[in-house]
């Protein structure tokens, strides 16, 4: 049976959040180690689409420093568009 934040009570509610947040960092870290592979492939387009799907605010900073280690200077500039938009 599924629950959802609204049938929890406050206390689950902050576990239940915990590990929301815990997953998406997880997935976030995998979706990294993709990035930087297309980074170092110098496929742009593709690294710039993986990023769409990050969850995290750190998790695109830690992009546009990757993205500025491998001299995608452009990639890193909209991925900092992307970020503005996404505050």
């Amino acid at each position: 049976m599924r629950t959802t934040l609204l049938n929890l009570q406050a206390g689950e509610a902050g576990a239940d959040w915990a590990e929301i947040v815990k997953g998406h960092s997880q997935t976030d870290r995998l979706l990294l180690k993709l990035f930087q592979g297309a980074c170092l492939a110098d496929k742009s387009a593709r690294a710039y689409s993986l990023c769409r799907l990050l969850h995290l605010e750190k998790s695109l900073a830690i992009a546009v420093k990757l993205a500025d280690k491998h001299n995608l200077t452009m990639l890193a500039d909209r991925i900092l568009q992307l970020e503005e938009v996404s505050n």
